[in-house]
């Protein structure tokens, strides 16, 4: 798969008109910064412990944009993919929040990394940790509109502090992003709110998130570095 097949691939399904499936395209730059700051170890490091990182996506859509930018940054990451649409060309085909993942690898994953469809959110990111299949991160592209927990919503509140999450899951970190275009063709160039990549981890309980931004310049030199072929150096 060639670095212009990466970037541009599935993108001319996206429109400025809502999707059927609330399906949208996740900038590969958006991954690439996130991925800086996740990846754990060098593919050297990797290949001489014998590890190998199992990471799902669930929502992965046809452009399976989140899933082959982090692969492209090592070949010690092992991605499984899903999605609800029969036309996208993924592993599992399936309603993310009801599937057991497990049954798909005989195992859990180490991570999960997806852009979900905003209003399945939270049974997803419940899904997934309280179904125990996934150990250490589950990490959602969402609005920052999640940070506002309603009252009659006790699943929002528990997500966001923690509390009574199985395996003392917590939210570890918030990085905030630029406000982007996850649509091609509609009159607006990004956006109407900004999102940022939600991470919770296993035994992260009782402490406070972090909030990172990631900036416009930094998402530039993403573009740059993938058009040249160069990113992550873990390969």
């Amino acid at each position: 798969m060639s670095q212009l097949d990466l970037i541009g691939d599935g993108m001319a399904t996206y429109t400025g008109a809502r999707d059927t499936l609330d399906r949208y395209f996740t900038p590969v730059e958006l991954v690439d910064a996130l991925m800086s700051r996740i990846n754990p170890l060098t593919g050297h490091e990797c290949r001489r412990l014998g590890i190998e990182h199992s990471v799902l996506e669930p929502c992965a859509g046809r452009a399976l944009s989140i899933a082959r930018a982090v692969e492209s940054w090592g070949r010690y990451y092992a991605v499984t993919t899903g999605d609800v649409d029969r036309g996208a060309d993924v592993d599992v085909h399936g309603d993310a929040t009801q599937v057991d993942w497990r049954a798909h690898r005989g195992a859990g994953y180490s991570s999960a990394i997806t852009n979900p469809p905003f209003s399945v959110w939270r049974e997803l990111a419940l899904h997934l940790i309280e179904g125990g299949h996934v150990s250490q991160r589950v990490i959602l592209l969402l609005r920052l509109s999640v940070l506002e927990p309603l009252k009659t919503d006790t699943e929002h509140v528990r997500l966001l502090t923690g509390t009574g999450l199985a395996g003392r899951w917590g939210l570890s970190r918030v990085l905030v992003t630029p406000r982007v275009s996850f649509r091609r063709g509609g009159k607006s160039k990004s956006d109407s709110v900004t999102t940022a990549w939600f991470v919770w981890e296993s035994h992260y309980q009782g402490r406070r998130p972090e909030i990172e931004f990631i900036t416009c310049s930094e998402l530039e030199r993403w573009r740059i570095a993938r058009a040249a072929g160069e990113i992550g150096g873990t390969t």
